[in-house]
């Protein structure tokens, strides 16, 4: 036996032990968001089917002592590379057509929002009412309950990539009566997106069985010169001139072009980061291309290469040998490293959010100025020392302590404050329910829920803060006093499920798992309704208060910013007419007007 069928055994155990715990890692971690879908259990299918066809080539050879033969591995070749890209095929597909659905599902539920408002706002100036403040979507007094799709940048103006401005007016009649039309033209242009990417698509495929052919030519060639010397003595079995063997490579190529093309084309396209493994994309598509690059390559070489007796042999199955690699490093990216990451919740996406906050916030005023601040103040009462702040961090929950710095980590006085402070940490973890009440009081504030939410943006942490917005908007919706408008009712409920509920969702909530099944339920029926909002919105506002509030007042306090009252600036929940089996619980009713 030679030293490269030595190498050849070792690379067929690394590939069943690659096999194997890829495997392992996608059963143990079949409940992930990342790794739900048909397609990962087609990887998983895939990867079944190669360590069962790669141990019984191992074990038949072993057992013949026939050697590493180049056809062999070609074989194995064949049946692991196609199955792992028609896997990563059908996710690039998924995402395409989820991407392109989302988009028109937000604009429908964007326009139904402003006809409704429309319509309320015509029913209100013909009975000669004024306010408005509980029905406007896009209000010019800082109110910024703008769809989730203003923050996820999906919502473009024309594909200019500028997000709507938050101060934009509702539409105008002349608007109202070409809603049809403009959602069925919306519609027809996510019809067109996906038959022009279809066509891109089937580009790629044509230029890939272009290339296929190219490249095979010099392959064939080679095929039918060394065939007659040396093939016969290494695969008796093997018909000579018929060139079986190099029919996987030839595949290889195909569906290189197939997969690598579309996936280079989506990573121009910047897919947001929300619909999961862009990453693994990427490296599937960069593995395609190098792998592609490699079979020219080496077809190349052997154009060139010296055929005698001695050289003849050992070039095929080095040949073999590196595909087999470019195989491991493709299936160790596509594979293992999503099931690893599988568990991790990265802050990409709201760092992408931020980036695109920043430009959709830069036309929207963020301060009222200093004489509306000096008026509101003056207007508002004064709070007694007694009640606190209501911006002011509960008393007693400790301050989270500080990270060492590099110079003073290893000093005795640094290790024992740590010690000191995680214990006092550890005993006031319950919260405090008056001051968990003054910030359910503090987020009814429109002003300080517009800064609450600003700063999230900048810390990272804004699904939050996002997610109690919509169930305030759905419980406005379900309160209305003209009636719930069952389209737009289920427009909001679709898009909560979507961005917050549901598995793999691009802004997912970290709340219970009882209380999200509910929500789940719930929002299926049809019977989504106060308990369930009011259960949801206030387990996210207890997280809040516990991570990001005590943050944010920090941070106001080390920018030196005002500190604003109850009841200045905003429009309240008070202020909306409740039903009384709708109320919120005993210490929110007794701050309330409405009896």
């Amino acid at each position: 036996m030679s030293g490269l069928d030595v190498a050849l055994y070792v690379v067929a155990g690394l590939l069943l032990l690659l096999h194997l715990s890829t495997w392992t890692l996608l059963w143990r971690r079949r409940h992930a968001p990342q790794l739900r879908g048909r397609s990962s259990w087609l990887t998983a299918v895939a990867c079944t089917a190669n360590f069962v066809l790669t141990a019984w080539y191992l074990f038949a050879s072993l057992l013949t002592g026939a050697g590493a033969s180049c056809a062999s591995w070609l074989w194995v070749l064949a049946a692991a590379w196609p199955a792992w890209t028609v896997s990563v095929l059908l996710r690039s597909m998924r995402l395409w057509w989820a991407w392109e659905a989302q988009r028109g599902a937000i604009r429908e539920t964007e326009l139904r929002r402003q006809t409704r408002a429309a319509s309320m706002a015509a029913s209100y100036s013909a009975t000669g009412t004024s306010q408005l403040s509980h029905v406007k979507t896009r209000p010019n007094d800082g109110d910024q309950s703008v769809p989730a799709s203003t923050w996820i940048g999906l919502e473009r103006n024309a594909g200019t990539g500028v997000a709507p401005s938050a101060s934009a007016s509702l539409v105008s009649g002349a608007e109202l009566t070409s809603t049809v039309a403009v959602t069925a033209e919306r519609k027809r242009m996510v019809l067109v997106r996906i038959c022009l990417r279809s066509g891109w698509l089937l580009a790629a495929v044509a230029l890939g069985m272009l290339v296929m052919l190219v490249a095979t030519i010099p392959v064939a060639q080679l095929t039918q010169r060394y065939a007659a010397e040396w093939r016969p003595t290494v695969h008796a079995d093997c018909p000579a001139g018929l060139g079986w063997e190099t029919l996987p490579v030839y595949g290889a190529c195909l569906l290189t072009w197939l997969v690598g093309a579309p996936l280079i084309y989506v990573r121009l396209r910047r897919l947001p980061r929300g619909f999961g493994a862009r990453a693994e994309l990427i490296w599937c598509a960069s593995v395609s291309v190098l792998h592609l690059v490699a079979t020219i390559a080496t077809a190349a070489v052997t154009l060139n290469w010296d055929f005698s007796e001695h050289a003849a042999q050992p070039l095929p199955p080095a040949l073999t040998a590196w595909h087999i690699m470019c195989l491991v490093l493709g299936m160790l990216w596509a594979l293992l490293r999503p099931a690893l990451l599988a568990d991790t919740a990265t802050p990409e996406h709201a760092k992408a959010l931020a980036v695109l906050y920043a430009a959709a916030a830069a036309d929207k005023p963020r301060d009222p100025g200093p004489a509306a601040t000096s008026s509101r103040t003056a207007a508002a009462p004064d709070a007694s020392p007694a009640d606190g702040d209501l911006l002011a961090p509960p008393s007693t929950r400790a301050p989270r302590p500080r990270r060492p710095t590099r110079g003073t980590i290893n000093t005795l006085s640094t290790a024992l404050s740590n010690i000191t402070s995680s214990t006092r940490t550890s005993t006031t973890t319950q919260v405090s329910a008056a001051g968990f009440e003054r910030f359910l009081l503090t987020l009814d504030n429109r002003r300080q829920l517009t800064l609450f939410r600003d700063f999230s943006v900048r810390d990272f942490s804004v699904e939050n803060v996002l997610f109690y917005e919509h169930c305030h908007r759905l419980h406005r919706l379900l309160l209305s006093p003209d009636g719930v408008d069952v389209t737009l009712l289920t427009g909001e409920t679709r898009e909560i499920v979507y961005l917050f509920l549901q598995p793999g969702a691009p802004y997912e909530v970290n709340i219970s798992g009882s209380v999200r099944t509910e929500l789940r339920q719930a929002s299926r029926s049809g019977m989504l309704g106060i308990r369930e909002l009011e259960k949801a919105k206030r387990e996210v506002a207890r997280l809040m208060y516990q991570h990001t509030y005590p943050r944010f007042v920090r941070w106001r306090k080390e920018m030196g910013l005002p500190i604003e009252e109850e009841g200045t600036g905003c429009t309240s929940q008070a202020s909306i007419p409740r039903q009384p089996s709708m109320r919120f619980p005993a210490p929110m009713q007794q701050t309330s007007n409405v009896r």
